[in-house]
C-alpha cells in the first residue's frame, strides 16, 4: 500500500547508557528510513562517555536523567513523544533499510491492529570474521524485543508503560501484559531489527538474563494471583517459561 501525502508522525525512542562507539551508527539506521515522518528522543540515562554529544550531531530531542535503567529510560521517552505511533530502539542496535514503511504500511491498512512485530535478526560480536549473525528468530520467539515493534501510542493506555524496576526481562514483561489486555497484534516474518550482542552487553555476561526472565514471570505471577483473589471464578492462563530474554 503507498502511505497517505499526509503521514502520521512515528516516535522513535533511543534508550542511552554508555553507548557511545555504537550510538552513531544506531541512529543513522533510524535517519536513512524511506520515512520523513519522524521524531527521534533520546534518553541519556546518565551516561558518562560523551553519548549526549553523539546524539545532539543528529538534531535529535535529547534528554538526560539520572541512571534510572532502560524501563525508566523508554518511560521517560513516552511522556515527551508527540507521535500516535512509537517505535523502540537500543543504542547499540540497527534497524534494516524499509523498516519502518513496512510497518506503517501493515498498520495503515489494519485501523483494528494496535502492534506489528517484525523478526529479529541477532549477530554476536566479536567473531573471527568480524560479526556472526544468526538466522532471523521464528515467530514464537519474536516477542521478545522491543525494538522489533511498531504500536500506536493507545496500545499503552490498555497495557500500561514499562516496569521501570526491571533492567533485563522488561521487554517479556511487558508482552505478556500486552497478550493479556488484549492487543490486536500483526506479526510479519520481514526482518525488523538487527539485534547485537557484544561483550559487556546486559546479555552478554555483565547480568544473568535469565535472573531478568524469573523477575519478570514472579511479577506476572503476582499479577496473576492478585485477579484471581479480586475474581475466585476466574482460572488463571498458565504461564510458559521461555530464558534467554535480552
Amino acid at each position: 500500500m503507498i502511505l497517505s501525502a499526509v503521514r502520521e508522525l512515528l516516535s522513535v525512542i533511543v534508550p542511552v547508557w554508555n553507548n557511545a562507539d555504537t550510538l552513531a551508527a544506531s541512529l543513522a539506521s533510524i535517519t536513512e528510513q524511506d520515512y520523513a515522518a519522524l521524531e527521534i528522543i533520546v534518553v541519556d540515562d546518565g551516561s558518562t562517555d560523551g553519548s549526549a554529544a553523539i546524539a545532539r550531531q543528529f538534531g535529535v530531542v535529547c534528554i538526560r536523567q539520572e541512571n534510572a535503567g532502560p524501563s525508566a529510560a523508554r518511560n521517560r521517552g513516552l511522556l515527551a513523544a508527540s507521535g500516535k505511533l512509537i517505535s523502540f530502539l537500543d543504542a547499540d542496535d540497527r534497524w534494516p533499510a524499509g523498516r519502518v514503511q513496512h510497518h506503517l504500511s501493515i498498520l495503515a491498512d489494519a485501523p483494528a491492529t494496535d502492534m506489528v512485530i517484525g523478526t529479529t535478526r541477532t549477530i554476536f560480536l566479536p567473531a573471527p570474521s568480524g560479526e556472526a549473525a544468526h538466522p532471523p528468530l521464528p515467530a514464537p520467539l519474536i516477542q521478545q524485543n522491543l525494538g522489533s515493534i511498531t504500536l500506536r501510542r493507545t496500545a499503552f493506555d490498555k497495557v500500561g508503560r514499562l516496569n521501570p524496576s526491571l533492567r533485563v526481562g522488561e521487554d517479556k514483561d511487558w508482552f505478556k501484559r500486552a497478550l493479556a489486555a488484549g492487543l490486536q497484534i500483526r506479526m510479519t516474518p520481514t526482518v525488523a531489527l538487527e539485534y547485537y550482542q557484544r561483550r559487556g552487553s546486559l546479555t552478554f555476561g555483565t547480568i544473568d538474563p535469565a535472573r531478568g526472565f524469573l523477575a519478570a514471570l514472579h511479577d506476572s505471577l503476582q499479577r496473576r494471583r492478585r485477579a484471581a483473589v479480586t475474581s475466585p471464578s476466574a482460572t488463571p492462563p498458565a504461564t510458559e517459561a521461555t530464558p534467554g530474554d535480552r
